[in-house]
């Protein structure tokens, strides 16, 4: 039978189901991932201008910080084109000139006019807000310049970027039921539950299976544009409506239940910002994060660190016309499952960097794009990127996390901006510090000296309250009658008090 014919085949290759004819009609009225491709990818001029663009510092005032670009540089003695990296000619060994970052002020450093931006205390986001016309949108506008070469904590978008497709396929895809991607879970992707041990730490099950042995390329890919649809999941009165994520069997096309699925069938969107932002140790998928990435950068990931980037290795350049034809099918194929933010394509050691705007789509775009393809017969080795350790990244990444805490204490009422856009500082003194809340931290920085445990409350006293301690301490040691006696056996002189009857060798410090 059919049935008996699928259960003999489940170790065996899965074979994805077709579209009919019917979902790839449907398909065609669906905004393509094409357009989610900037313009300055697309544009032969623009994309050769950038890639010999370095990134040098980050400038802007409060709010619309914005990315400053070095150029390649000619040499002034023989005129021939360097990078701009190389510190000397290549060609005659002179000096480069020294570059000079544009001069802070108002009128000339910022290319964003009236944009600035705020943040969306619900969805935990930062948006743009026109000052001037009132206007606001998600989209980074064009005019604020390119997004700062590290985001931090939050995502920008990426400048000039049209997302609003992302929103009108959702609209779309909940106007049909979801299909079935396959036709069973093969059991070679599945594991027995308490068949084998499990690393709670570490999110591994010891199985005999060494992971790098399982690097053997997908055979099945997820294909919004005719797979995503309505579920279960997606019907409120659902009572687990509230607790419902994204089904991960489905990221990596490979879901058998389609319709009667009890996790969604499509991508995060904004709309779902807000859900997965009030639980912030588990991911999109419902799995549950750890404190610290894994070694190998691979599983959940870490809920302390909301790394948004992906590293791609694997790329097969040899089968791309040129790097720009590979920059754009990165952009075109991980622009699928979500708003990114930068690519960077390191063509010389086929890898990439993929930065989304929002985790909840670099969570996605992870499990549906490893051991996957591009537009070539890659096998995609999708991870978590580490911290970029550029000084010029971590100055944006440092900056960006200010900006984004000034404008969530601002939605907050909890602090102001002064006519010169500088954050005004909480009311503490000037040398305030944080003091140090552990026992080995004190230890570090004061050593043995346990008198330095406690805070110097000197300070909270004026003069006079001082003098008036110091005149009480002596009035109460004067009103002590001291009288000098003499020792018979050796004639030294000892001191006795007569309203207490207490004697003293040492001199009493009211005579002394």
């Amino acid at each position: 039978s059919k049935m008996a014919s699928h259960n003999n085949n489940r170790e065996g290759t899965v074979i994805p189901l077709a579209p009919t004819e019917a979902e790839l009609v449907a398909a065609e009225g669906l905004e393509k991932p094409e357009s989610f491709v900037p313009r300055t990818t697309q544009t032969g001029d623009d994309w050769d201008h950038r890639r010999k663009q370095v990134p040098v510092s980050v400038q802007g005032p409060l709010g619309s910080s914005y990315t400053v670009f070095e150029t390649n540089w000619t040499c002034p003695d023989c005129e021939t084109s360097n990078v701009a990296t190389r510190p000397r000619c290549f060609q005659c060994r002179a000096k480069k000139p020294a570059f000079q970052l544009p001069e802070a002020s108002a009128e000339t450093t910022t290319p964003s006019g009236e944009w600035k931006e705020v943040f969306d205390a619900s969805k935990k986001q930062l948006y743009y807000h026109n000052t001037g016309t009132g206007e606001t949108r998600w989209e980074r506008p064009e005019e604020m310049g390119p997004t700062p070469h590290s985001s931090g904590w939050f995502g920008r978008g990426a400048a000039g970027l049209k997302t609003e497709g992302y929103e009108q396929n959702d609209e779309a895809f909940l106007k049909r039921p979801a299909r079935k991607q396959v036709d069973y879970v093969a059991a070679k992707h599945t594991i027995l539950e308490g068949a084998y041990e499990y690393n709670i730490w570490w999110h591994k099950t010891v199985n005999g299976e060494r992971e790098k042995d399982l690097r053997e390329p997908n055979e099945t890919r997820c294909v919004v544009a005719t797979d995503a649809g309505r579920t279960k999941a997606d019907d409120e009165r659902n009572r687990n409506y509230a607790q419902a994520n994204f089904c991960v069997f489905f990221a990596r096309g490979a879901c058998a239940k389609g319709k009667d699925c009890r996790y969604f069938h499509r991508i995060p969107v904004k709309r779902d910002l807000e859900r997965f932002g009030k639980d912030e140790t588990k991911d999109v998928f419902g799995r549950e994060r750890h404190r610290d990435f894994r070694d190998d950068m691979l599983g959940v990931g870490s809920m302390t660190k909301p790394c948004r980037t992906l590293y791609v290795g694997g790329l097969n350049k040899a089968e791309y016309d040129s790097p720009k034809a590979m920059e754009a099918a990165l952009w075109r194929n991980f622009g699928e499952w979500g708003e990114l933010e930068n690519v960077n394509l390191v063509s010389r050691l086929s890898i990439a960097f993929v930065r989304y705007r929002f985790r909840t789509s670099a969570e996605f775009a992870k499990e549906a794009m490893d051991r996957n393809h591009l537009d070539a017969s890659e096998n995609l080795n999708v991870r978590w990127a580490h911290e970029d350790p550029n000084p010029v990244a971590e100055e944006a990444t440092n900056r960006a996390d200010a900006d984004a805490v000034t404008e969530m204490l601002k939605a907050n009422n909890n602090t102001q901006v002064d006519a010169g856009n500088a954050l005004v500082a909480f009311d503490t003194p000037a040398d305030y510090a944080v003091t140090a809340t552990t026992k080995r931290q004190r230890d570090q920085l004061l050593g043995n000296d346990r008198r330095h445990y406690y805070p110097d409350t000197d300070a909270q006293y004026d003069e006079e309250t001082k003098d008036g301690d110091d005149a009480r301490e002596k009035k109460r040691h004067h009103t002590q009658q001291w009288t000098p006696v003499v020792d018979p056996p050796d004639g030294s002189t000892y001191w006795w008090e007569t309203e207490k009857n207490q004697t003293s060798r040492q001199t009493p410090p009211a005579l002394a």
